[in-house]
């Protein structure tokens, strides 16, 4: 494995604390472990387990209106439960800052996750979400 691929989560970590990032929300997930053990031990970020993901949705316009910051992490398979809830930061016109581990793909062992893996980005694409 690249070396940067190994360290995405520690990546991240430091992209979310350069980018005063208080609140994480996530439904947890193995490949977002080292990402959220990381936030967890830092005292200045607040993780929040959620139920589903699109609750994550309403919590980041929440944090925005209080003045924070939120980044809500998911597996590709979460992002069929958020398109709805994608309509409140359309309308309001507030950042959704989302981290999506892709799941779904070439060597994937749960038939579960094929669907949602694949159409992940173009369906939040067709929800004017910019995806990179």
């Amino acid at each position: 494995m690249r070396a940067s691929a190994q360290n995405w989560p520690d990546q991240v970590f430091r992209l979310v604390k350069d980018h005063n990032i208080s609140t994480v929300a996530t439904v947890p997930d193995a490949g977002l472990a080292r990402l959220l053990e990381l936030c967890r031990a830092d005292a200045g970020i607040r993780v929040i387990t959620l139920s589903s993901e699109e609750e994550g949705i309403g919590l980041g316009l929440g944090t925005w209106l209080g003045h924070g910051r939120l980044l809500l992490c998911m597996q590709s398979s979460g992002t069929g439960n958020c398109i709805n809830a994608l309509a409140l930061p359309a309308v309001t016109q507030s950042p959704c800052l989302m981290l999506v581990t892709m799941r779904g793909e070439a060597d994937e062992t749960n038939p579960w996750q094929v669907p949602m893996g694949r159409a992940a980005r173009p369906v939040l694409q067709a929800m004017n979400v910019a995806c990179f």
